[in-house]
């Protein structure tokens, strides 16, 4: 079956381009390469807000500078284009742990195929470019040097855990994830040390036992928590992270629940998969394991941004448990087929993914969609000279930061937590969702000069009421509306006389 190995990684590879090559903007792009473009002019991390003016000069616990960082430089070298090939090899290096551990727990190529498959088909939804992406990667490496370390009770695997550690709370605050996980492989270590009785004929020394509870693991343990304190918030930065874990976000889509329906089927089947591994495998179950899964379905089900962390537990750890009991007639349809058939339908399907990832336009770049974003409204307000205090929808702010800054600034962003007090997102929740008069909320910040909203949103209906409000743009996406004081003086009075220039309606545009 060498051959039809061979032509199944020919397949997961197309299915992999096809899957991954296609790139749309996330809302925090734009922010994410200002930020990490002012860390490289300043040769400094920000500590104090300067970009909102509802909590301008308020403290600013970045927990991505490090990755914001790295994705400005990428930028500023190879553009779209490298923020895409950045994107490819970090889902490429995830890929091929998952890949290598499978071939370590099933010789199947039907498993392994539908098993990959169903992997990407879930991860390329979560597989934005972001800060993020460092999380899966170092979550997903961690997981593999542990299971390694456990197979062979060789503590070299998990020398470098200190330097993943020191490196992850300073490129994305899901290192949290990291240290619950490997927290909870020591307590189960120590468990499983002190409650198994030494078999039969087995000395305390015997490489056995130290697979039990290797030596060096809780001195490795320690220096990775210790490494973990090296950012630039110190141990604070563990609480404000677990703070930011339990709090609502409900201008967060990914925050929200998986809601039940096909949409989320792959998800649910993903689910189905894991429980049947282990209510009928043959082999013994870890009891680690079945822990870990458990609790990443329970955090993937009450926030969707975590499923992509099941998916790489999943497949590391459940395939060995469902070749346990359907290797064998998995093994004997295979060899009812002979090469013959394989390696025919795997080119076929290899040339199909690869056909559809080069015709269906616009691949390796990160496309900007005008449906989404602002982009026309983004282009009358630079035109026109138009600057100040913008109060926006929440998923264009963080482009206003990219593009508008540092003329105009903005009522509140997705850094959320990091610079954002409760109060302050419970208000803006409040008046954007139609719970609170936007009048009195505003009356507390009388600075605002704009209000950039989407078309058809509750508050944009009731602004166009407001004589102390004139709606200067309007499209089939955003209205933008300027409060009648002495600062929009010049662009109203412009509007009045009809002299404001209106862009013409562009398509989707290369980053």
């Amino acid at each position: 079956m060498k051959n039809a190995n061979l032509a199944l990684i020919l397949v997961i590879l197309c299915f992999f381009l096809f899957a991954f090559s296609s790139t749309k903007a996330d809302p925090d792009l734009w922010g994410h390469l200002k930020f990490g473009q002012d860390i490289f002019s300043s040769l400094s991390v920000p500590r104090y807000d300067t970009y909102s003016y509802s909590s301008f000069g308020a403290p600013w616990i970045n927990h991505e500078w490090l990755s914001e960082l790295i994705l400005y430089i990428i930028f500023k070298l190879a553009k779209s284009l490298g923020l895409v090939i950045f994107k490819l090899f970090s889902a490429l290096s995830i890929a091929s742990f998952i890949y290598i551990s499978l071939s370590k727990n099933t010789k199947s190529v039907y498993l392994k195929l539908i098993l990959m498959i169903l992997c990407f088909s879930i991860l390329w939804s979560g597989f934005a470019i972001r800060p993020q992406i460092f999380t899966f990667l170092l979550f997903t490496l961690l997981i593999f040097l542990l299971d390694r370390f456990e197979n062979t009770a060789d503590t070299r695997w998990i020398y470098c855990l200190p330097a993943i550690f020191l490196l992850w709370p300073n490129l994305h605050g899901g290192f949290i994830t990291g240290v619950g996980f490997l927290l909870l492989y020591d307590v189960f270590k120590i468990c499983e040390r002190k409650f198994t009785p030494a078999p039969i004929g087995i000395s305390v020394g015997s490489p056995q036992l130290v697979r039990g509870f290797p030596h060096g693991l809780i001195g490795i343990t320690l220096l990775s928590l210790l490494a973990t304190l090296v950012n630039p918030y110190g141990i604070g930065f563990y609480s404000f992270t677990i703070r930011a874990i339990t709090m609502p976000r409900p201008l967060i889509t990914e925050w929200q629940m998986v809601p039940l329906g096909l949409e989320y089927v792959n998800y649910f089947a993903l689910c189905a998969i894991a429980a049947l591994g282990f209510l009928f495998s043959k082999r013994r179950r870890s009891y680690f394991e079945a822990s870990a899964i458990l609790i990443a379905v329970y955090f993937s089900f009450i926030h969707k941004r975590h499923i992509v962390l099941l998916v790489i537990l999943v497949l590391m750890y459940i395939p060995k448990y469902i070749d346990s009991f359907s290797g064998k007639w998995l093994a004997r349809a295979e060899n009812r087929y002979s090469q013959r058939v394989f390696i025919p339908i795997f080119a076929a399907l290899s040339l199909y993914f690869l056909l559809a990832a080069f015709y269906s336009g616009n691949r390796l770049f990160t496309l900007v969609i005008p449906s989404q974003f602002p982009v026309n409204a983004v282009t009358f307000i630079k035109q026109n000279n138009i600057s100040g205090n913008i109060f926006s929808n929440f998923n264009w702010a963080q482009m206003c930061i990219g593009e508008l800054s540092p003329g105009s600034k903005v009522f509140i962003d997705g850094r959320y937590e990091t610079v954002y007090s409760d109060s302050l997102i419970q208000g803006y929740c409040d008046v954007v969702f139609g719970k609170k008069d936007y009048k009195d909320f505003l009356a507390g910040f009388p600075e605002t000069d704009i209000m950039f909203l989407q078309k058809g949103e509750v508050l944009a209906e009731s602004l166009s009421k407001d004589s102390e409000w004139a709606k200067v743009y309007s499209s089939t996406v955003a209205q933008i509306f300027l409060k009648n004081n002495r600062h929009n003086k010049t662009a109203l009075l412009n509007f009045k006389n009809h002299r404001l220039n209106y862009p013409a309606e562009k398509g989707a545009y290369i980053f």
